[in-house]
């Protein structure tokens, strides 16, 4: 293993298997180099197990069709509200993917100057300030718009929140904290095209559809109050990365469907969207308390909605419950796939109002 601090303070940017005008990852990398990929460390997720064309029919179109709808009405929402500079700051790494096409397609239908930077934000580190402060030292504070994928871990949506507003107190900027999103399961303040609970496919593949970076870690002790969070970066893995072929088939099918497509101008109005942020808010504020009783759970934040999130966290192995709603529903092949991998049991329950649903064994931290 090579270490070479690529996103470090003094080193230049760092795109990983993205184009380098897509994205800026402010990480500090070591490079992991190995002669057999499956033995490459800290990599949650199995290397992709089907055939490209194989995986677009049986798992993708479906949802990358779903995420180009809702990227371009993310992006219309985005635009109808800022007339400044713009700077996107995903979270690495689910954020990731929809900051790059966000990116292209500002750049692309609104002929905007866009920057696009990925940082950390996890639980048990708290926000990447590091990097943060150096996206202020390139742009105002209300240049910038937070982006994820969805929201589907109260425990995690309400930390990052906390966490910017503590960063505003200590700094004296301004920042919004409000995340940028394709869905809302839970119903929490987000700039969003909806609450609809569907299959994003980046989710399945980790690393090998976010650039080759694999989890992010601690700063290293010997980095300094200025050392940005760490992570692994696998170009050994560069066989099997999904990473802009999953990018070339959502831009794709925006550009083939989405594009030009008129999005009805009530779709912006300020009332309209409380009230379906509302309506998403009571579903999950009304299951979560019967959940509590009927699965025996202690604390509201081990429950996870949406297929997403599950995903997610069947792949880092947390999951004492897997409810879903439809075993045959062709989106939840892979994850039940993954539940029975990591012995995870799994409950049909056919009136949930989410297609799928992780009880945790632990709040994360």
């Amino acid at each position: 293993m090579d270490e070479n601090p690529l996103g470090g303070a003094e080193t230049p940017p760092f795109s990983g298997s993205y184009f380098p005008n897509d994205v800026t990852f402010l990480l500090r990398v070591t490079r992991a180099e190995s002669p057999r990929p499956a033995a490459a460390p800290s990599l949650p997720e199995p290397l992709p197990d089907l055939a490209r064309e194989e995986l677009l029919e049986r798992v993708l179109r479906r949802g990358l069709s779903a995420m180009a709808a809702d990227l371009a009405a993310l992006a219309a929402i985005v635009e109808y509200r800022r007339s400044d500079r713009l700077a996107l700051v995903s979270l690495a790494r689910a954020g990731t993917p929809v900051g790059v096409a966000l990116t292209r397609i500002f750049r692309e239908r609104y002929r905007r100057e866009v920057c696009h930077y990925s940082i950390s934000y996890v639980p048990s580190l708290g926000l990447d300030r590091a990097a943060l402060a150096r996206v202020l030292e390139s742009h105002l504070p209300e240049e910038i718009v937070f982006v994820d994928a969805w929201i589907g871990d109260e425990a995690r949506a309400r930390g990052f929140t906390q966490a910017v507003l503590a960063f505003n107190r200590e700094t004296g900027v301004r920042l919004n904290p409000k995340l940028a999103v394709l869905s809302n399961p839970l119903g929490a303040p987000a700039l969003t095209p909806g609450a609809r609970d569907y299959l994003m496919p980046p989710v399945l593949f980790g690393a090998y559809a976010s650039g080759l970076i694999g989890p992010i870690g601690a700063p290293a002790e010997s980095g300094g109050p200025r050392a940005f969070h760490e992570c692994h970066y696998f170009p050994s893995l560069a066989g099997h990365d999904l990473t802009l072929w999953l990018m070339d088939k959502i831009m794709w099918f925006w550009r083939t469907t989405h594009n030009r497509r008129r999005i009805p101008r009530n779709f912006f109005h300020l009332q309209e969207r409380r009230a379906q942020r509302a309506r998403a808010a009571r579903i999950w504020r009304d299951f979560s308390r019967s959940a509590l009783a009927k699965y025996g759970v202690a604390d509201r934040r081990l429950i996870l909605p949406g297929v997403c999130e599950t995903a997610r966290a069947l792949l880092e192995g947390s999951v004492a419950l897997a409810l879903v709603r439809d075993l045959k529903d062709p989106e939840l092949e892979r994850p039940l796939q993954l539940a029975e991998s990591r012995g995870a049991p799994i409950r049909l329950v056919r009136h949930l109002p989410y297609k799928a649903v992780a009880i945790a064994r632990a709040v994360r931290d």
